[in-house]
C-alpha cells in the first residue's frame, strides 16, 4: 500500500498544528488537527489490516465501512472500542 505520507507523519502534522508550530487560525486550525489526526488512524489501521490478512488492496479501505465493521466485531471489545472511536474521529 502507498500513501503520500506515513500514519507517523500525518500525526506529527496535527501535534505541529495543535503546539501551534504551523499557525492556522480559527475553525481551520481545528478542524485540520482533527483531519490529520483521524488520518494517521485510518492509514495504520489499514496498514495493520492489510499485514494481518496479507492483502493489498486499492489505494485505501472505505472509510466509514471500515470503522463501521471494526466496531461491529464481537468478541473482542477492544477492537469495538477502537472502531467506535475511529467512526466518532471520522466524523469530527
Amino acid at each position: 500500500m502507498t500513501v503520500s505520507l506515513r500514519p507517523e507523519e500525518f500525526y506529527e502534522v496535527a501535534k505541529a498544528l495543535k503546539d501551534a508550530v504551523v499557525v492556522p487560525s480559527g475553525e481551520g486550525r481545528y478542524r485540520t488537527t482533527a483531519g490529520r489526526a483521524y488520518y494517521s488512524v485510518y492509514w495504520a489501521a489499514c496498514v495493520q489490516i492489510c499485514l494481518n490478512h496479507r492483502v493489498s488492496p486499492p489505494k485505501d479501505l472505505p472509510h466509514e465501512a471500515l470503522s463501521l465493521k471494526l466496531a461491529s466485531i464481537r468478541g473482542d471489545v477492544d477492537v469495538r472500542k477502537f472502531g467506535d472511536l475511529l467512526n466518532g474521529l471520522r466524523l469530527l
